[in-house]
């Protein structure tokens, strides 16, 4: 039940004006830089929502094309920067599935049932029962943990892949 959690979240202040349209054809590189261009400027209404929502978008077209590596990466990267709570996690299939959900209902509107197609499959996987996994990888410093981590993250459950968490981050921010 994610209700208490985006209430939650809504109450942190987590609930904010964001992109609001932060999809793969909404990002560019321009001077070297991921840059997000196509906002919802328009529309403060539509474009203030839980920034996850927002992450959502582009997690599930990143899916979608099969970018599974780079979407395991994007997710990883904004909660580390972010220092997103862990327990935001459980948002993600919801928020993903709403948004493959739109996506399906438009390819619908456009008479293009494949593609409708490909985002009801990716509604019903993000939800799938899934067994948790944890996978503890230890050594000596420059062994390559991190690397096998990064790797084994996008094969594990999880709509965008397994969560990384590393010892030297949490360390450094305690």
């Amino acid at each position: 039940h994610v209700d208490p959690l985006i209430e939650e979240r809504r109450m942190a202040g987590k609930v904010r004006r964001t992109h609001g349209d932060l999809h793969l054809r909404n990002i560019c590189l321009f001077e070297g830089e991921v840059t997000p261009f196509d906002a919802l400027e328009f529309d403060e209404r539509l474009a203030t929502t839980d920034v996850l929502y927002d992450l959502a978008f582009l997690l599930m077209d990143m899916r979608a094309a099969g970018l599974t590596r780079q979407a395991n990466i994007v997710m990883n990267r904004y909660w580390d920067s972010a220092r997103e709570d862990e327990e935001a996690l459980a948002l993600l299939p919801f928020f993903m599935a709403l948004r493959a959900a739109v996506r399906m209902a438009v390819a619908v509107e456009a008479g293009n049932l494949a593609e409708a197609q490909t985002y009801r499959q990716l509604c019903l996987d993000v939800f799938a029962p899934e067994r948790p996994v944890l996978i503890a990888i230890g050594g000596l410093s420059g062994s390559g943990k991190s690397t096998i981590a990064r790797e084994l993250a996008q094969q594990l459950p999880g709509p965008a892949g397994a969560r990384l968490l590393r010892s030297d981050v949490i360390r450094k921010q305690s």
